[in-house]
Protein backbone atom coordinates (compact mmCIF):
# COMPACT_ATOMS: atom_id res chain seq x y z
CA UNK A 1 0.00 0.00 0.00
CA UNK A 2 1.23 3.53 -0.54
CA UNK A 3 0.78 6.69 1.34
CA UNK A 4 -2.44 7.70 -0.10
CA UNK A 5 -4.05 4.17 0.85
CA UNK A 6 -3.79 2.94 -2.92
CA UNK A 7 -2.49 -0.40 -4.22
CA UNK A 8 0.97 -0.22 -5.92
CA UNK A 9 0.33 -2.80 -9.30
CA UNK A 10 3.94 -3.35 -9.31
CA UNK A 11 3.64 -5.22 -6.39
CA UNK A 12 0.83 -7.10 -7.04
CA UNK A 13 1.85 -10.63 -8.38
CA UNK A 14 -0.97 -11.46 -9.80
CA UNK A 15 -1.34 -8.12 -11.54
CA UNK A 16 -1.06 -9.26 -15.20
CA UNK A 17 -2.78 -12.64 -14.72
CA UNK A 18 -4.80 -13.87 -17.49
CA UNK A 19 -6.91 -16.34 -15.28
CA UNK A 20 -8.32 -12.77 -13.75
CA UNK A 21 -11.01 -11.13 -15.08
CA UNK A 22 -11.50 -7.27 -15.26
CA UNK A 23 -14.48 -5.47 -13.97
CA UNK A 24 -17.75 -5.67 -15.91
CA UNK A 25 -17.02 -8.31 -17.26
CA UNK A 26 -18.96 -11.00 -16.22
CA UNK A 27 -20.10 -11.86 -19.23
CA UNK A 28 -17.13 -12.75 -20.95
CA UNK A 29 -16.81 -9.83 -23.06
CA UNK A 30 -14.37 -7.11 -22.84
CA UNK A 31 -15.88 -3.55 -22.52
CA UNK A 32 -14.27 -1.18 -25.00
CA UNK A 33 -13.99 1.60 -21.97
CA UNK A 34 -14.87 1.53 -18.46
CA UNK A 35 -17.09 4.26 -19.05
CA UNK A 36 -19.34 2.47 -21.54
CA UNK A 37 -20.84 -0.98 -20.14
CA UNK A 38 -20.66 -3.78 -22.82
CA UNK A 39 -23.68 -5.62 -24.53
CA UNK A 40 -23.29 -9.41 -24.65
CA UNK A 41 -25.42 -9.98 -27.22
CA UNK A 42 -23.59 -6.80 -29.41
CA UNK A 43 -20.70 -7.08 -31.40
CA UNK A 44 -17.88 -6.40 -29.49
CA UNK A 45 -13.91 -5.75 -31.24
CA UNK A 46 -12.35 -7.60 -28.13
CA UNK A 47 -12.78 -11.33 -28.23
CA UNK A 48 -14.13 -13.55 -25.03
CA UNK A 49 -11.69 -14.33 -22.22
CA UNK A 50 -9.79 -17.72 -22.24
CA UNK A 51 -9.04 -18.99 -19.15
CA UNK A 52 -5.11 -19.28 -18.75
CA UNK A 53 -3.42 -22.28 -20.00
CA UNK A 54 -6.36 -22.86 -22.97
CA UNK A 55 -4.47 -20.15 -25.12
CA UNK A 56 -1.10 -19.38 -27.54
CA UNK A 57 1.70 -17.11 -25.68
CA UNK A 58 0.43 -14.69 -28.15
CA UNK A 59 -3.32 -14.73 -27.04
CA UNK A 60 -1.64 -14.87 -23.76
CA UNK A 61 -0.06 -11.68 -24.10
CA UNK A 62 -2.59 -9.81 -25.61
CA UNK A 63 -5.16 -10.22 -22.87
CA UNK A 64 -2.33 -9.13 -20.62
CA UNK A 65 -1.82 -6.47 -22.81
CA UNK A 66 -5.86 -5.31 -22.34
CA UNK A 67 -6.17 -6.05 -18.91
CA UNK A 68 -3.20 -4.16 -18.15
CA UNK A 69 -4.74 -0.96 -20.68
CA UNK A 70 -8.13 -1.44 -18.52
CA UNK A 71 -6.38 -0.84 -15.30
CA UNK A 72 -4.81 2.06 -16.80
CA UNK A 73 -7.97 3.18 -17.88
CA UNK A 74 -9.69 2.71 -14.65
CA UNK A 75 -6.94 4.89 -12.75
CA UNK A 76 -7.11 7.84 -14.85
CA UNK A 77 -11.08 7.62 -14.23
CA UNK A 78 -10.29 7.18 -10.61
CA UNK A 79 -7.47 10.36 -10.82
CA UNK A 80 -10.21 12.61 -13.11
CA UNK A 81 -13.09 12.25 -10.89
CA UNK A 82 -10.41 12.72 -7.43
CA UNK A 83 -8.72 16.04 -8.26
CA UNK A 84 -9.71 19.45 -9.15
CA UNK A 85 -7.66 20.33 -12.29
CA UNK A 86 -5.77 23.15 -10.54
CA UNK A 87 -4.40 20.77 -8.30
CA UNK A 88 -3.24 18.70 -10.87
CA UNK A 89 0.08 19.24 -12.33
CA UNK A 90 1.53 18.78 -9.34
CA UNK A 91 0.20 15.66 -8.09
CA UNK A 92 2.46 13.16 -7.59
CA UNK A 93 -0.25 9.73 -8.58
CA UNK A 94 -0.63 11.89 -11.91
CA UNK A 95 3.10 12.03 -12.79
CA UNK A 96 3.30 8.52 -12.25
CA UNK A 97 0.48 8.02 -14.62
CA UNK A 98 1.19 10.00 -17.22
CA UNK A 99 4.73 8.40 -16.99
CA UNK A 100 3.09 5.16 -17.43
CA UNK A 101 1.04 6.28 -20.17
CA UNK A 102 -2.43 7.60 -20.83
CA UNK A 103 -4.82 5.76 -23.35
CA UNK A 104 -6.40 6.90 -26.03
CA UNK A 105 -10.24 6.87 -24.70
CA UNK A 106 -9.39 9.02 -21.67
CA UNK A 107 -6.30 10.91 -23.44
CA UNK A 108 -9.10 14.00 -24.22
CA UNK A 109 -9.89 14.45 -20.28
CA UNK A 110 -7.19 14.06 -19.05
CA UNK A 111 -5.42 17.13 -21.54
CA UNK A 112 -8.49 19.47 -20.89
CA UNK A 113 -8.17 18.30 -16.85
CA UNK A 114 -3.70 18.90 -17.37
CA UNK A 115 -4.32 21.78 -19.18
CA UNK A 116 -7.31 23.14 -16.90
CA UNK A 117 -9.24 24.96 -20.32
CA UNK A 118 -12.41 25.65 -18.56
CA UNK A 119 -11.02 27.98 -15.79
CA UNK A 120 -9.19 29.57 -18.43
CA UNK A 121 -12.00 30.01 -20.94
CA UNK A 122 -12.80 34.00 -21.49
CA UNK A 123 -16.88 33.65 -22.73
CA UNK A 124 -17.20 35.86 -25.45
CA UNK A 125 -14.06 37.07 -26.35
CA UNK A 126 -14.18 35.31 -29.83
CA UNK A 127 -17.52 36.67 -30.79
CA UNK A 128 -16.83 40.16 -29.59
CA UNK A 129 -13.45 40.00 -31.90
CA UNK A 130 -15.68 38.93 -34.87
CA UNK A 131 -17.84 41.61 -34.38
CA UNK A 132 -15.57 44.45 -34.37
CA UNK A 133 -14.67 46.18 -37.70
CA UNK A 134 -13.17 44.49 -40.72
CA UNK A 135 -9.43 44.02 -41.23
CA UNK A 136 -7.96 46.23 -44.32
CA UNK A 137 -6.54 42.38 -45.79
CA UNK A 138 -9.37 41.09 -45.67
CA UNK A 139 -9.82 41.03 -49.47
CA UNK A 140 -6.88 39.26 -49.85
CA UNK A 141 -7.49 36.66 -47.66
CA UNK A 142 -10.89 36.22 -49.26
CA UNK A 143 -9.22 35.31 -52.33
CA UNK A 144 -7.04 32.80 -50.38
CA UNK A 145 -9.41 31.23 -49.82
CA UNK A 146 -11.01 30.71 -52.57
CA UNK A 147 -8.10 29.74 -54.06
CA UNK A 148 -6.77 27.42 -51.29
CA UNK A 149 -10.10 25.58 -50.22
CA UNK A 150 -11.89 25.86 -53.66
CA UNK A 151 -12.43 21.91 -53.02
CA UNK A 152 -14.51 23.03 -50.14
CA UNK A 153 -17.40 24.91 -50.30
CA UNK A 154 -18.41 25.24 -46.36
CA UNK A 155 -15.43 26.95 -46.28
CA UNK A 156 -16.02 29.20 -48.83
CA UNK A 157 -18.53 31.54 -47.48
CA UNK A 158 -17.71 35.02 -46.51
CA UNK A 159 -19.05 33.97 -43.14
CA UNK A 160 -17.06 31.09 -43.38
CA UNK A 161 -14.98 29.64 -40.69
CA UNK A 162 -11.86 30.25 -42.32
CA UNK A 163 -12.11 34.17 -42.37
CA UNK A 164 -13.95 34.43 -38.98
CA UNK A 165 -10.66 32.57 -37.13
CA UNK A 166 -8.73 34.91 -39.59
CA UNK A 167 -10.65 38.27 -38.68
CA UNK A 168 -10.73 37.31 -34.65
CA UNK A 169 -6.98 36.38 -34.26
CA UNK A 170 -5.81 39.46 -36.72
CA UNK A 171 -8.28 41.78 -34.43
CA UNK A 172 -6.80 40.51 -31.39
CA UNK A 173 -2.94 40.82 -32.19
CA UNK A 174 -2.65 43.40 -34.83
CA UNK A 175 1.03 43.42 -34.52
CA UNK A 176 0.91 40.32 -36.90
CA UNK A 177 0.67 40.83 -40.71
CA UNK A 178 -1.43 38.82 -43.01
CA UNK A 179 0.95 38.49 -46.32
CA UNK A 180 -0.14 36.72 -49.39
Amino acid sequence: MGRDMSVDARLDKNFLSTDKRSPGTDSGMFSRSPTIASDPGSPSPYQPSKPAGTGTDSETTSSASMDAHRNRELKWMGVLGSLLPSQSRKNKKVKKLIFDGVPASVRYLVWSMLTDGKARCVPGVYAQLGSRARIAVLGDIEKDVKRCFKDHPQLLSTQGPVLSLLQAYLTMVPDVLYVT
